[in-house]
């Protein structure tokens, strides 16, 4: 100071009011001697350290409070990882979340170019969301030299990364940065990009290091993971890496990565085969008997999300995912284990007459556009082929959603095949000429049931009276059979 005081003057315009005096003598601090009543908070000590250490808690010198340092003067973030204890990030990640628990994974990320960046950041031992919870909100905090922009920002990372927690220090990043910035700036969508890249390559790399820690994180995490998938297209490919699903080549608790299915697939194999089913019902499913017999594995897709994400995906390392339910799968399938028609079978005319018959009993009803002998070997009467993942169950709860109360989703229009061997088939054309009703009720049957294997017939209700029709016209041939006796 150049004089031995230093006074300021101060009044509020408001006319009646006090003024005020600031004096200084340069040799330390002043108090000031009168606060108004509706900011008394701020001359609390608890309220001060509060506020000192939210915004200013690593400016890089001590901060006193009635002589104690209420700061801490290196964050940990400037340190190097060799440096840095799990009990030092154990008490910093705590610090942050406001829990108890160590973090499963945690990075130390430096870097000067493109942009100056000191950030560390966790991810939890367990998923914010896990068991149904709210839609967390992502928890890194925003730092330029030390001193807080923004808590918790949603900013720095996509919603799919929302888990994970930290903080990120930018030099780059002015102190006084506007929400328009924030929110839309070219400097924070940079930062973004570069965090999401490095978090994916981390990501990765714990994978690669610990396969079996990442399965556990990826029993917890992997809807995020999915997320991403879904609505990240510039991290796609890699995201895929770390997908894991069911096969029928694995016990029902271990997964297959994309990468693992590769390295086990037959060398002739053209595609990476899936299916859509919960696990249990895979041994059953008769699109998956032909790929059962020629020794072909199949991923299982087992939750609704996946029917939605496998939309997303073509191919991984340039070979094709295939539905085992579509035409290509069954052209690829007996291109691989070629199987000729064998056993007593209907002829070609009398196969063809009862597809007519079919489609003009049930073709609109149950919307089957076409009606074919099949080709293939099967141990089913009938298949519903061609059908697309529009027309699967979880996608016609998706559209019903949007509509009003009590209305329904017409059914979707699909491809039958009838398996002119099966005793079933080869039964309703002598009945179609016996006994029509019995054969009308068995048809519609045999159509409901190929639907609902397919997974594209959500309401059976009405199956429920056609099925008792059927049965009181069977018990009713067979009472008039004993009779005649």
């Amino acid at each position: 100071m150049v004089g031995h005081t230093l006074k300021v003057y101060t009044k509020s315009c408001t006319p009646g009011s006090k003024g005020y005096v600031w004096t200084s003598t340069g040799k330390g601090a002043y108090d000031v001697a009168e606060v108004e009543d509706v900011e008394v908070d701020f001359s609390n000590d608890l309220k001060i350290k509060e506020i000192i250490q939210k915004y200013s808690n690593f400016v890089g010198f001590p901060i006193k409070l009635n002589g104690e340092v209420v700061n801490t003067v290196e964050p940990i973030w400037t340190k190097s990882a060799n440096e840095i204890t799990e009990e030092d990030h154990k008490a910093f990640f705590n610090q942050l979340t406001s829990s108890y628990n160590s973090p499963r994974y945690n990075l130390i990320y430096k870097a000067d170019a493109p942009l100056s960046i000191r950030s560390v950041l966790y991810i939890p031992e367990t998923s914010p969301e896990w068991l149904g919870m709210a839609t967390s909100q992502t928890g890194i905090n925003l730092y330029s030299r030390k001193v807080m922009i923004q808590a918790k920002s949603p900013h720095l990372l996509p919603n799919w990364l929302r888990f994970i927690s930290g903080v990120v220090d930018s030099e780059d990043i002015p102190l006084n940065l506007s929400r328009e910035i924030l929110q839309n700036g070219a400097l924070i969508q940079k930062l973004k990009s570069v965090l999401t890249n490095r978090v994916v390559k981390w990501l990765i790399e714990e994978e690669r290091r610990d396969p079996e820690k990442f399965e556990l994180f990826y029993t917890q995490f992997h809807m995020y993971i999915k997320e991403g998938v879904v609505t990240d297209d510039a991290h796609k490919d890699n995201l895929m890496k770390l997908l894991r699903f069911n096969s029928s080549a694995l016990d029902r608790s271990k997964k297959t990565t994309f990468q693992s299915y590769l390295d086990r697939k037959k060398p002739e194999q053209k595609s990476i085969y899936y299916l859509c089913r919960t696990f249990d019902n895979v041994e059953d499913n008769p699109y998956y008997e032909p790929f059962k017999a020629a020794g072909v594995e199949v991923m299982v897709l087992t939750e609704p999300i996946d029917e939605m994400l496998i939309q997303q995906l073509e191919n991984f390392k340039d070979t094709p995912l295939v539905n085992i339910e579509s035409k290509k799968a069954s052209e690829e399938i007996q291109e691989l284990s070629p199987t000729q028609l064998s056993g007593d079978r209907l002829t070609d005319e009398d196969g063809q007459t009862l597809s007519d018959w079919i489609r003009e009993e049930y073709g609109a009803k149950l919307s089957l556009k076409t009606i074919r002998v099949s080709k293939r070997q099967s141990s089913h009467p009938a298949l519903v082929v061609g059908h697309d993942a529009q027309n699967s169950i979880y996608f016609q709860q998706l559209m019903k959603q949007s509509l009003p109360p009590g209305e329904s989703l017409p059914l979707s229009p699909v491809t039958l095949e009838i398996n002119t061997s099966h005793a079933l088939i080869k039964g309703l054309f002598e009945l179609k000429q016996t006994n029509p009703q019995i054969a009308k009720d068995l048809a519609y049957q045999i159509c409901c049931n190929a639907r609902i294997a397919a997974g594209v017939m959500e309401d059976t209700k009405p199956l429920l009276t056609s099925l008792n029709n059927l049965l009181t016209d069977l018990v009713k041939l067979k009472l008039d059979g004993v009779k005649k006796e």
